[in-house]
């Protein structure tokens, strides 16, 4: 029987007693939080688009204040994660979940982009493709005059040619005022992470019906996902769209399409390439004769080839810039990534015993051999349960792409795979999404190995959590409460 959550809630283990409003307040709080972000966001980001373009506003700001925020969205998220938890939300609590996710998004979307400055780089490449009429894989922001506003104005567009031309519809139709047009590319952005939760909650439906409410508002109140994919407007929500829609397409045995999805994403960004091959493995997998299974792979080979094709085509350089998507990219150990721990300790150690360019190398050989050795035990762990893995799957090889290639990883990377942690079916995988969201809000107050050691440290110990709890249980049964 399904909990209603208007009735008091007892967490099992812990005795806590939620009353009827819990809900309200939890959404209100949020809603708080958000709007005093907002108003930090506006006070510190100067007004003046040739500095906020190559500055986020948190730059200029207090991070005392910033911090204190950050703990405060974090424990909110936290009573949110265990109430949540605690009961199946009903059907007709999820129009308020999504009620209370919109204004959030608002209430954001209200405000400058603070912790980033990637939105201004979108808007101003957009701008030169269309106003200068040039290619945007040839010609740089620099030699057109924009190094003071656009960053990275050095090189030519780092995204795909699915990204560019997206990226020069919505500059198009967003007039000439950069307040517009940054209104305009988040608020699509907006209605692609509404997008995102429906397809988490279809896919949920399917692998974990029991939980697919909660799932998904775990999802929408997040308040990392938020600031990130609205506040930010990072890019990343597509290749979200496309992870999930791929899954989606796969629960519907829809192999091509799934395939094409997966082309498109790789097309904004590199990493759902190392996703493709799931779909051929799907086929494989399938109760399809061999005459049918040969068809498909071959329908889904040329989908492949022509939609890179087809994209390409307008640009007319695909030899020269197929290296952008990650192919050639790959190969180029740019040492900044805020996530890859593993990476960061072999960094500080060889810069320590024997210098800088030996620890390049040994970096590129360790991480890609780590790499293609796990890749593998991935794809083909488990061949007998290959389509119940589905998810554990896409989740571990995303992770192994941003821990071990040598690439510029950012820390809202994570976002890619936060959303799988709510679809695995052992629950014990869901608390990830807490210490993913710590993590993230640490980066922009300290630094990339000190995030990354807090989430390590709360893994660790989250793990020896679990292998103690069941012998600490005998002596303190309050330790229940982990049992999750």
């Amino acid at each position: 029987m399904t909990t209603n959550l208007s009735q008091r809630l007892t967490l099992p283990g812990f005795q806590i007693k939620f009353p009827p409003y819990t809900f309200f307040v939890l959404g209100g709080v949020l809603a708080t939080l958000f709007f005093s972000y907002t108003l930090l966001s506006i006070y510190y980001t100067p007004p003046s688009s040739d500095y906020i373009s190559t500055h986020a506003g948190i730059f200029n700001s207090d991070l005392s204040q910033v911090t204190l925020l950050f703990l405060l969205m974090i424990g909110i998220y936290i009573v949110c994660y265990i109430f949540f938890r605690s009961t199946n939300v009903q059907p007709i609590q999820m129009r308020k979940v999504v009620l209370f996710s919109l204004l959030f998004a608002i209430i954001l979307l209200l405000s400058p982009p603070f912790l980033s400055s990637d939105l201004y780089g979108y808007v101003f490449r957009a701008e030169i493709a269309n106003v200068h009429d040039v290619n945007p894989y040839k010609v740089t922001p620099a030699e057109l005059g924009y190094s003071g506003i656009v960053t990275y104005a050095e090189g030519v567009t780092p995204y795909g040619p699915v990204y560019t031309v997206y990226s020069m519809l919505l500059q198009k139709i967003s007039g000439s005022e950069l307040a517009a047009k940054l209104t305009i590319f988040r608020l699509f952005n907006l209605i692609l992470f509404f997008a995102c939760a429906w397809l988490l909650y279809r896919i949920a439906k399917i692998i974990i019906p029991s939980y697919a409410n909660s799932s998904v508002t775990l999802f929408l109140w997040n308040p990392f996902i938020l600031i990130e994919l609205i506040n930010n407007g990072h890019n990343d929500v597509l290749i979200l769209l496309s992870i999930l829609l791929s899954i989606f397409l796969l629960l519907q045995n829809k192999y091509i399409t799934a395939g094409a999805v997966l082309v498109l994403g790789f097309l904004v960004k590199f990493v759902t390439i190392f996703l493709i091959p799931l779909s051929f493995l799907w086929i494989l997998h399938s109760k399809q004769g061999v005459k049918k299974k040969a068809y498909l792979l071959v329908g889904l080979i040329f989908t492949i080839v022509a939609i890179i094709a087809v994209m390409y085509i307008p640009f007319d350089n695909f030899s020269e810039n197929i290296g952008n998507l990650g192919v050639i990219y790959l190969l180029s150990y740019k040492l900044t990534f805020p996530f890859a721990i593993i990476k960061s300790v072999i960094i500080l150690l060889g810069n320590y015993l024997v210098g800088f360019s030996f620890t390049a190398g040994l970096l590129l050989n360790i991480s890609l051999g780590i790499f293609v050795v796990l890749y593998l035990v991935t794809l083909f762990y488990s061949r007998r349960a290959f389509k119940r893995l589905l998810i554990y799957r896409y989740f571990w090889i995303i992770l192994l792409v941003l821990t071990f290639i040598p690439l510029i990883n950012n820390i809202w990377y994570t976002i890619w795979f936060m959303p799988l942690v709510l679809l695995i079916s052992d629950k014990r995988y869901h608390i990830l999404i807490i210490f993913f969201t710590i993590s993230g809000f640490a980066f922009y107050v300290s630094n990339f190995f000190l995030a990354n050691s807090i989430f390590f440290i709360l893994l660790i110990s989250y793990y020896l959590l679990l292998k103690i709890r069941p012998i600490a249980e005998k002596y303190w049964s309050s330790l229940t409460l982990f049992k999750i």
